[in-house]
């Protein structure tokens, strides 16, 4: 009964440390492990639905991180530990098997989620308040969403981006595990201010392009400040950045940021045979 541990750099109630450094690497695992048919890992506060939806494949079962701590410590009889090490580090990813077989994973724990050619888009993701956990005695980091950061006229720029191509508001922090795949299975551009959610790029089909929109300066030391670039370019994606916030509550210039990212969209789809937005586009832009 293998015991399933993370040693991570940040909260796996985050979806950035839980997806990298915990759930890709829990999926990898029972992939190259076909016979383990009960496997125990640690729940994680709101990230916990992602671990339930893998019993529909495997037994799992959920514990208490102190719970588990105490198997491991005890090392209690038939009791197998298994710990990924800092896998969420960006100067790990490469380490991070998962990531190099995400499509697998996406086919094996995600079924449903193939991408349709015909309904591509673009996604702009949305800071929503904090989910009320966040606040609770519960979370060992507090706050999240919109408190750390937000684009308080993002509608703007979907209404703008909207009379070019099919663009929706994506927020997925609570929906369930296979919605939210399915979603970002079906998109090929990917907007959105530094944060967790660009970890959604894991989901995407390979060739997209994920576009950063960042405030002033320097968030951390590298590499954690280019940890989205580094995870395009392991996932094959194409990755740029934009500087369009005084500060990161502030409002953006819509319609200058609207046409820098259609600029983008428009250079990626003519230089990259497998950026399948192209085809879509022929069909559904209303200016060219």
């Amino acid at each position: 009964m293998p015991l399933h541990l993370a040693k991570h750099s940040g909260s796996l109630e985050h979806p950035y440390h839980f997806w990298l450094g915990y759930f890709i690497p829990i999926c990898d695992w029972l992939l190259r492990n076909p016979e383990s048919r009960s496997n125990t890992v640690v729940e994680c506060g709101p990230m916990t639905p992602w671990l339930e939806n893998l019993n529909a494949l495997r037994e799992v079962s959920l514990v208490k991180p102190r719970t588990a701590l105490t198997l491991h410590l005890r090392g209690q009889e038939n009791v197998e530990s298994n710990i990924f090490e800092d896998l969420d580090d960006p100067r790990n990813f490469s380490r991070n098997e998962g990531l190099n077989n995400v499509q697998e994973l996406k086919r094996v724990f995600f079924p449903g989620s193939e991408p349709n050619s015909e309904s591509m888009g673009i996604g702009i993701l949305q800071r929503n308040s904090s989910l009320p956990f966040y606040n609770s005695a519960q979370s060992e980091s507090k706050g999240s969403g919109a408190e750390r950061r937000s684009i308080p006229n993002i509608n703007e720029l979907m209404v703008l981006l909207g009379t070019e191509a099919r663009t929706s508001i994506i927020d997925t922090s609570e929906m369930s595990p296979n919605d939210s795949v399915s979603i970002y299975s079906n998109l090929n551009v990917l907007v959105g201010q530094y944060g967790a959610g660009l970890t959604n790029m894991v989901w995407m089909p390979k060739g997209s392009l994920v576009i950063e929109l960042r405030g002033p300066g320097r968030l951390f030391l590298e590499p954690w400040d280019d940890c989205y670039k580094l995870l395009a370019g392991l996932l094959g994606h194409r990755f740029e950045v934009l500087q369009v916030q005084e500060n990161w509550h502030s409002p953006i210039d819509s319609e200058r940021v609207g046409k820098q990212i259609m600029n983008l969209v428009r250079s990626s789809s003519s230089s990259s045979p497998s950026f399948s937005f192209k085809d879509f586009a022929k069909k559904n832009w209303k200016k060219s």
